[in-house]
C-alpha cells in the first residue's frame, strides 16, 4: 500500500536536481532513492539475525568456515 507524503526542497536543492537529472523528476528521484534505504536496511537487518545465529550455531560456524575453501589445498 504506497503512502503519499510531501517534502519540501530549498530552491538549491530542486534546481541540482533538475540541472542533473535526465528527465526524472526530482519526486521519482526521492522515491527510489527511498525504496533503496529501506531495501538496505532490511538486508542490513537480515545480516544482523544471521551473524547472530552463526555466532551460536557450531553448525552453522562449520558451514562458513568450509564454505570459501571448496577445492583449495590447505598448508
Amino acid at each position: 500500500m504506497s503512502v503519499p507524503i510531501s517534502i519540501r526542497f530549498d530552491d538549491s536543492v530542486h534546481e541540482e536536481s533538475e540541472a542533473q537529472a535526465s528527465g526524472a523528476r526530482l519526486s521519482t528521484d526521492t522515491r527510489d532513492l527511498a525504496a533503496e534505504e529501506t531495501r538496505r536496511a532490511r538486508i542490513r537487518a537480515e545480516s544482523k539475525t544471521v551473524a547472530a545465529y552463526v555466532a551460536k550455531s557450531p553448525d552453522a560456524q562449520a558451514f562458513y568456515r568450509d564454505w570459501g575453501t571448496q577445492g583449495v589445498d590447505e598448508e
